[in-house]
């Protein structure tokens, strides 16, 4: 969704391909087939794994992006993968693209239902209304009362597990 127009782009011209997955990540990163574009990993290279990430943030002034205050990792609003704590946080953070996500889902699923008889939901087995209204449980299954003040990302990530799955974009 995102290399294929970049190759394209490209053309034939040589390139290099800055991958940014750490020394501690254990997953892969898009690695292009084409000769002319040569993927480079620097942080697995010079052995950089989340710590030393948070010490090169911190140590520049910038620490971590706002939205580590309610999510833990960055990528679309809307991201299919985000975790219900995310879609909450989503909805006390920016009310305004909660209800666009609302919208398309209930368009989505007033169209499918028309079509299949099937209903879509962004977050696996409920609709974003049924999962807000269970704001206080998920919450508390995570361990907080309300989404996380901090913007640490050790602090939001805490009890988190790094092994779900991604989507393409974020996984490449």
């Amino acid at each position: 969704m995102k290399l294929k127009p970049l190759e394209d782009w490209l053309g034939d011209d040589p390139a290099i391909s800055y991958v940014g997955l750490r020394a501690d990540e254990q997953r892969e990163g898009y690695v292009s087939t084409r000769q002319n574009i040569t993927s480079v990993f620097p942080f697995r290279e010079h052995g950089i794994d989340l710590h030393d990430v948070h010490r090169i943030l911190d140590d520049a002034g910038l620490g971590l992006p706002a939205y580590y205050a309610w999510r833990s990792r960055s990528g679309c609003y809307f991201c299919f993968f985000q975790r219900k704590a995310e879609w909450v946080g989503l909805a006390d953070q920016h009310p305004e693209l909660f209800a666009q996500a609302v919208e398309l889902e209930r368009k989505a699923g007033f169209e499918a239902t028309q079509m299949e008889g099937r209903q879509y939901t962004w977050s696996q087995g409920e609709s974003l209304d049924a999962l807000v209204a269970r704001r206080d449980e998920i919450l508390a299954a995570t361990g907080r009362a309300t989404t996380p003040a901090s913007n640490r990302l050790l602090d939001v990530l805490a009890g988190d597990d790094d092994d779900e799955q991604a989507c393409l974009v974020c996984d490449l």
